[in-house]
């Protein structure tokens, strides 16, 4: 395309010269159109000239300034309102009108990837350069600089306004400093510096740090004065600190500045852990922030962290929700428990005579602050008591005071102020070690207090912190949403460009075809063999090895004359049929090396030896290709064969025929061996899921294209490579390896502790032979899938594998290459080939990873973060002489590595503990480092992963196989197996595949070259049904409506219905009568994955239970009713009518709500004098007097029901089902403990056992109760889908638990002394010495309870990390492990930490959360059962949404209407009750008064107590006025409102206890 400016320049036009108009200037009118505005007509490329790009300058700036003033002239005329015309009855605005309420293009935002309209007319030379502003709906004076990142086009855009006062956009210092700011590599320089001040800041006390530091300021200053250069200061639009990015870096570089400048001036001696506000240390650590500069230069993080902050959006109010319940529950705290928590065991006075000296106050006061008369437990903590009822008591001795010295736990666990009642309370909603609190509060406040801890734990941990999950979960659904809505629309505007570019392609193909049509003319062969003359109009046939022979006139390949028939023949004229004897074969080999263009409509094989799936199809075209596996990747429809052909002499290595040289052959030549035909390979025929059947005959090529020409003996290899292709495609090779893999894994999981010589003997010969047979398994597969074996992710897996176990060998006897022999335990995961379910795991898993790649960098940011952060502020607290004899933590802030240890850990939700620790070192500092860890970290990043990773998978794939599985190799080798021992049996029949097809799956089938006849044959069948439809599946109406009546017995969804509809029709008049009850059993027994019961109507599921008829089931089994003939005339006689009618009138009673009311009362009845039974129940004769009769009494009841039900029921129906079993078997034990008690036998431990069984007893009541029969049935469905998650996490668990055993085995034996604690190593160094000095120290040389001694006490050791209880001490004996009997050393195998942190992420984090996926999934398909939305597979969105308006609608009672009172008085109050205002200056009164309630702290003084005892009142007198004011002005209404009653309830409340105060104040004076 031809681009010209007014320079002479061809490149320098604007975006907006659409047409070329011509103005007085001599440059281009700006008319571009935007995309969405582009005609879609063919051949509009040569009608109108793209989007075009013009420099800008003075005269650009001109032009926008002139337009400013049009615009605003406009409006000043119009005196700023918008100018409309009637047209036709409407109201129309002008153009410039509506295109003046759009502000931007969406797709032409800055940072956005240029369109591929413009992308494509863009000129490199443009790169970096300012550029008039493509965006025509921006009215700001702005230009923009197109520039290339990561191999894409980013829209940059600046203010057209001069930067810093004096810099215009044509000016060379600017243009230079926009091409400089916008360039790729600038970037790329940026983002090493960033990384490499990472690696510095990690190191703050290498002496290089701090000359790096100037060096990385110098880069980020250049890169400030740049930007600013470029793009201005702040005042403007798109200037440099409008973008919040940008404020980052300004507050870094301004904070380092500052630093810099306080060092020099501060004085030698000020350190930097002398306490002030100013240390530079604290400002130092905004360097850490340097890390985000990332996010802003990466595209792919600053979308994933925009989509983190509309998250957070989102979350913001759930936030404030949680946290205005966490300042509910701490000021509940506050009131009632401040100061508890200091109540001590102090040891009795002794008798005192005072003296002038002390006196017995004094006295007293210095015995009960000594803290060695305060009793301690067993464990050295200060015993907690309380003098309240039902109260933590003192042992004899000792008196409980109040106020004896700190608070629990270092101070730090109290309620004595809003602060540290926040941090409580914040710690018992993550339930990190809220078992301490709740055992301390107990002993102090009595039992009762147990309700606080329950509310807290249930709302604030349950729901609030779970309801954090389901908003992020929600906010990346819609993320998600967006994304695919918006690939897909890419992928729309793609194809219908390519649909466009083919058309045009077609049109033009058809014109050069009506061209030549005349001058070729398609003749029939000869029938003496010889060829008829062709011309080749092969345009670029002058490329190939075609040739012509002058003389003969024959075209030759390769010195061999072609056939050739039909050359540009006319597509419509009727071709020889396949049965008339004709051959009509190619005119190309397989050796040529051009081709015409493929999108030519005759550039078709038709060749039916080549591929006999288009030998057979129906249709017919002729190629001019040269080869035949692209034209079958072309080619989507089936060709009929034009050629019939009796032999397959002369083929190339392509599988097309030539001809002879001289047109004769010899009689030897005619009676030799055909050679075999040749095809290329495909994933199809040569991958991994390939049967290894090819056509008698063919060969198939899985080798390089440059194979067959340089290999002498191609023939001969190929017949081995397809024999050996066979022998690995042979399902009992599939099982074989298999089997392999299981024993090996076997062998691998028997190493332990000084096991026998023998069996290390036996390990390590099965290692090498195990290694040969994998090694002999990829070399087999190397050979056969020859270059596919590399499309193959689990081929590469196991040839990865094989080399690191030869390597493992040739290394075997140096030390320190350990880790090399782990790689021998990833052959487990080779069982993910044939085990389904784990392989389906491990594609959750991957895929997870590698869509939340830029999720994960993000989550590694933070991390660095804030352990730099930490690294920065702590390191040098943490020392001996502040934690004294506990000596420094293991987790602390020292090292960087060990920094990131502890935010993992505070990550995986245990915080409170390390932050008393921090808080011993730094004070309350230390919370600005864990609270954000625990909020963006643990709550929204991993909440967000753990919400990817359950919208990754459905539980229906972790289910077992469906019928739309790929044949399984196993069971097809199982069947093999079966067929060779039993002959006599019947032949292994694989269950066909009833799941329709789709048109779509024929034509991807269609587009593969295939040599399978079988699954062609199969399509044909379909395609002549009826049931593939050119667009799609063709529903006829009456079919439809049919379909919503059509039994369910067959399929589950609605092309099923609709085509079995005919068949329910024609088959009814011949079926069978069956019995009511046959159908209910039926239906009872059959479901489908909707929960529908299999033959219900659809149109029935909406009945209402009340309308459906009582049934009378059979008595007894059916093989009971048939083999007696006492029961043929049984139902006739007179008898058999009385009792077939009381059991009707039985069925009718049972099925009766009532009677389900009466028992759901006995049942909770039963339950709650089950509650009384306790230790202490024998010392109450009465009560237990009235429960053994109350127990009689409910085990009467309950047997009368059981016995009713078996008459109304049966046995029959009564034992098949799980609840009235239940029912049975607890009645059962109830009469058999009553029979126990009455023989006397409650003394018997097994009697007293089966007593405990009676607890069963509120289970009933479960199937009686629809919201828990949901809960109990999802629970139940999901087992299975929960056994196979756990087995695979056991596969994974086995994994790590063997590497244990190889790390770690035997290195868990420690020397102890008598009092339990470890010696160090400097005292006792192994096992020798250890056990040498037990007699005389009385040293034990002692395991761990824990250890990876073999792989079962494995499993046990990382069952605790997984549940992260006792997880600490693993790690610790982990961590401090030297070598087998030698005593361990502190943290001498630090980084024995990544093994645990390897686990937790990939063996509990991921495996174990895919649990909860499961049980959400069947809660939510059950109910949706149960709610009645199994018609949704019939319904389109729109009447889902319409049905669920319905369904609220209804279950909304309308609320009544609060008229206006009549009279003024009280309409006056009526008007202030309703009003908005009241009510928001009634919040605002509320949120005063939990602000002054937060200031009530223990120990207050009088003049506190006083101000807030007056607070208090005037609040109350608020609230009691707001109360008297909507009760005068709604009258009788106010008490219909619950949150209204809530509000009388609590001013009553606080009246009283006002009242009662002031009584008791008279009442001491």
């Amino acid at each position: 395309m031809e681009m010209k400016g007014k320079d002479g320049d061809k490149n320098h036009l604007s975006p907006f010269d659409q047409n070329g108009t011509q103005g007085k200037d001599g440059r281009i009118s700006p008319s571009w159109r935007p995309p969405s505005a582009k005609s879609s007509r063919v051949g509009d490329e040569e009608e109108e000239t793209g989007p075009r790009f013009r420099l800008y300058d003075k005269r650009s700036w001109e032009d926008q300034v002139q337009k400013e003033r049009d615009a605003q002239r406009k409006l000043d005329k119009n005196n700023g309102k918008a100018v409309a015309h009637l047209v036709d009855g409407e109201l129309k605005f002008e153009d410039d009108e509506e295109e003046a309420r759009k502000t931007r293009d969406p797709t032409l935002q800055e940072g956005n990837i240029l369109p591929d309209e413009l992308s494509e007319v863009f000129t490199v030379d443009y790169y970096g350069k300012p550029l008039e502003e493509i965006d025509k709906y921006i009215k700001d004076k702005t230009f923009v600089a197109i520039a290339p990142r990561f191999s894409n086009k980013y829209i940059h855009r600046f203010t057209a306004t001069k930067a810093l006062g004096c810099l215009t956009p044509w000016n060379p210092v600017r243009k230079l400093a926009v091409y400089i700011a916008t360039n790729q590599f600038f970037d790329y320089l940026v983002i090493l510096t960033i990384l490499c001040n990472c690696v510095f800041l990690a190191m703050p006390d290498d002496p290089a740090s701090e000359t790096a530091e100037y060096v990385f300021l110098g880069i980020y200053t250049l890169e400030c004065i740049v930007k600013l250069t470029a793009r201005g200061l702040i005042i403007n639009k798109f200037t440099y600190l409008r973008d919040p990015w940008n404020w980052l870096d300004f507050v870094v570089i301004i904070s380092a500045y500052v630093t810099i400048i306080i060092d020099f001036t501060s004085s030698p001696s000020t350190g930097e852990d002398d306490g002030s506000v100013f240390n530079p240390q604290m400002l130092r650590t905004f360097r850490v922030l340097r890390a985000l500069k990332t996010v802003s230069i990466v595209p792919g993080l600053k979308t994933i962290v925009g989509a983190l902050l509309r998250a957070f959006k989102l979350l913001f109010e759930v936030i404030i929700l949680t946290t205005f319940c966490l300042m509910i529950f701490a000021l509940f705290g506050l009131q009632v428990y401040v100061g508890i928590l200091r109540q001590k065991c102090v040891a009795n006075i002794p008798e005192y005579n005072a003296t002038p000296s002390k006196s017995y106050l004094a006295y007293y006061d210095e015995w009960i602050k000594n803290d060695a008369n305060w009793y301690q437990d067993g464990e050295g903590e200060y015993l907690i008591c309380g003098n309240a009822s039902a109260a933590g008591s003192c042992p004899s001795g000792y008196t409980c005071l109040p106020d004896i010295g700190e608070n629990p736990n270092f101070g730090y666990t109290s309620f004595d102020h809003f602060g540290w009642a926040m941090l409580t309370s914040f710690q018992l909603i993550t339930l990190d070690f809220w078992e301490d609190t709740y055992n301390k509060v107990i002993r102090a406040m009595g039992p009762w207090n147990v309700l606080f801890f329950v509310i807290v734990v249930f709302f604030g941990s349950f729901y609030l912190i779970n309801l954090m999950l389901a908003v992020v979960a929600m906010s990346y659904e819609e993320e998600a949403v967006n994304t695919n809505r918006e690939k897909e629309e890419k992928e729309r505007k793609e194809a219908a460009k390519d649909k466009l570019k083919k058309e045009a392609a077609a049109d033009k193909a058809k014109a050069d075809k009506e061209v030549a049509k005349d001058s070729t003319k398609w003749k029939p062969p000869k029938e003496d063999g010889k060829q008829s003359n062709g011309t080749n109009n092969n345009k670029d046939s002058k490329d190939s090895k075609v040739g012509s022979n002058s003389k003969s006139g024959t075209v030759t390949v390769n010195g061999k004359p072609l056939q050739n028939y039909g050359k540009g023949r006319n597509p419509m004229v009727k071709m020889p049929s396949k049965d008339s004897g004709y051959s009509v074969q190619s005119n190309v080999s397989s050796h040529s090396g051009g081709s015409k263009d493929k999108d030519d409509p005759d550039n078709i094989s038709l060749d039916s030896q080549s591929n006999p799936r288009k030998a057979d199809s129906g249709t017919g075209s002729m190629s001019h290709g040269l080869n035949s596996d692209s034209i079958d990747k072309k080619t989507t429809t089936p060709i009929k064969p034009f050629i019939k052909q009796d032999s397959l002499a002369n083929v190339s290595s392509s599988g097309i025929h030539l001809g002879d040289n001289d047109g004769d052959l010899s009689t030897k030549t005619k009676s030799s061996k055909p050679p075999p035909k040749i095809i290329k390979g495909s994933l199809k025929n040569s991958g991994e899921e390939s049967t290894g059947r090819n056509e008698p005959g063919t060969l198939v090529d899985r080798n390089h294209s440059c194979m067959g020409k340089c290999c002498y003996c191609f023939i001969p290899w190929l017949r081995l490579q397809n024999l050996v292709f066979i022998f690995v495609s042979d399902p009992l090779f599939d099982l074989f390896i298999t089997l392999c893999i299981g024993v090996n894994t076997i062998f691998m999981g028997l190493e332990y502790h000084n096991m026998p010589d023998q069996l290390v003997t036996a390990t390590t010969v099965a290692n090498i032979v195990f290694t040969v047979i994998f090694t002999l398994e990829a070399v087999l597969k190397l050979t056969a899938f020859g270059k596919f074996y590399f499309s193959n992710g689990w081929n590469n897996f196991d040839l990865v594998i094989v080399a690191a176990s030869w390597i493992d060998f040739g290394l075997a006897d140096l030390d320190g290459v350990s880790v090399i022999r782990t790689f021998r335990l990833l052959r487990v995961f080779k069982l993910a080939q044939s085990w389904r379910t784990m392989r389906v795991l491990l594609s959750i898993i991957m895929s997870t990873l590698g869509a939340l790649g830029n999720l994960t960098v993000i989550l590694v940011i933070i991390i660095y973060i804030f352990a730099v952060i930490g690294l920065q502020l702590f390191r040098k607290s943490y020392t001996a002489d502040k934690f004294g004899e506990d000596g420094v933590p293991r987790w602390n802030f020292n090292t960087f590595f060990h920094a990131l240890m502890l935010i993992f850990r505070i990550l995986c939700g245990e915080w409170i503990e390390e932050l008393w620790n921090c808080m011993r070192a730094a004070d309350e500092l230390c919370m600005v480092v864990f609270l954000p860890t625990l909020v963006f970290g643990y709550f929204i990043v991993l909440n967000l992963f753990l919400a990817l990773l359950l919208n990754a998978f459905g539980s229906e794939s972790l289910k077992g196989s469906d019928d739309n599985e790929e044949e399984d190799k196993l069971a097809l080798a199982f069947g093999k197996i079966k067929r060779f021992c039993c002959c006599c049996c019947n032949r292994f029949k694989k269950t066909p595949r009833t799941a329709s097809v789709g048109p779509d799956d024929i034509d991807e089938e269609k587009q593969i070259g295939m040599t399978d006849l079988d699954s062609d044959t199969k399509d044909k069948k379909a395609i002549a049904n009826g049931t593939l439809k050119a667009n799609g599946i063709n529903h006829d109406k009456g079919e439809v409506d049919k379909a919503f009546d059509a039994k369910r017995d067959k399929f589950s969804d609605f092309d099923a219905a609709r085509k079995a509809s005919k068949a329910k029709d024609s088959t009814a008049s011949n079926a069978g009568s069956t019995s009511k009850a046959g159908e209910t059993k039926d239906k009872k027994d059959k479901k489908d994955k909707d929960g529908m019961a299999l033959g219900d109507e659809a149109n029935d599921m909406d009945d209402d239970d009340e309308n459906k008829e009582t049934v009378v089931e059979d008595c007894l089994p059916g093989f009971c009713m048939s083999n007696h003939a006492l029961w043929s005339d049984f139902d006739e006689s007179s008898f058999g009518k009385k009792w077939y009618k009381l059991r009707y009138t039985m069925c009718k009673i049972v099925e009766h709500k009532a009677f389900e009311y009466s028992i759901l009362v006995c049942i909770a009845l039963s339950s709650m004098s089950l509650a009384f039974e306790d230790v202490y129940l024998y010392t109450r004769p009465e009560l237990e007097a009235a429960l053994y009769y109350s127990n009689i009494v409910f085990a009467v009841l309950f047997t009368i029901e059981m016995l009713m039900k078996w008459i109304a029921l049966g046995f029959k129906k009564y034992f098949t089902s799980f609840w009235t079993i239940l029912d049975f078997f607890i009645v059962v034990i109830s009469l058999a403990s009553l029979i126990a008690d009455a023989a006397g036998g409650e003394d018997i431990s097994a009697f007293r056992s089966l007593r405990t069984l009676r607890a069963f007893r509120p289970l009933r009541a479960i199937s009686r109760w629809q919201s828990m029969r949901i809960v109990v049935n999802a629970l139940m469905l999901a087992i299975p889908a929960i056994l196979n998650v756990l087995v695979v996490c056991m596969v994974f668990w086995l994994i790590f638990s063997i590497m244990g055993v190889q790390f770690l085995s035997g290195r868990f034996y420690k020397c102890k002394d008598a009092s339990g604690e470890v010696l160090l190593p400097s005292v006792v160094a192994n096992k020798s010495q250890c056990l040498a000095m037990a007699s005389t120290h009385n040293y034990t040389w002692v395991n761990s309870n824990i250890n990876f001694d073999n792989v079962l006490s494995g499993y046990l050791a990382l069952f605790q990390v997984a549940t992260y209880e006792g997880w600490m001490e693993v790690m610790d004996d982990a961590v401090d492990s030297t070598d087998v009997d030698k005593q361990p050393s502190f943290e001498n195998n630090l980084y024995m930490y990544l093994y645990f942190v390897a686990f937790i992420i990939f063996g509990s984090f991921f495996t174990l959360n895919l649990i909860i996926g499961v049980i959400i999934d069947n809660f939510n398909a059950l109910k949706k059962k149960y709610d009645g939305s199994a018609l949704d597979m019939f319904l389109t969105q729109g009447q889902k949404n319409y049905m669920n308006t319905l369904k609220k609608l209804g279950s909304k009672k309308p609320q009544k209407t609060i008229k206006r009172p009549k009279a003024a008085c009280q309409a006056v109050f009526y008007d202030v009750a309703v009003s908005t205002k009241f009510d928001l200056c009634i919040v605002v009164v509320i949120f005063m008064n939990m602000i002054a309630m937060a200031v009530d702290h223990y120990k207050m003084t009088k003049y506190v107590s006083n101000i807030l005892d007056i607070l208090n009142i005037l609040f109350t007198t608020i609230f009691t006025l707001e109360s008297v004011i909507k009760i005068i002005g709604l009258r009788h209404h106010y008490f219909r409102q619950p949150w209204n009653v809530f509000d009388f309830v609590v001013v009553v409340v606080s009246l009283v206890i006002i009242l009662v105060e002031a009584a008791g104040k008279i009442y001491l004076r």
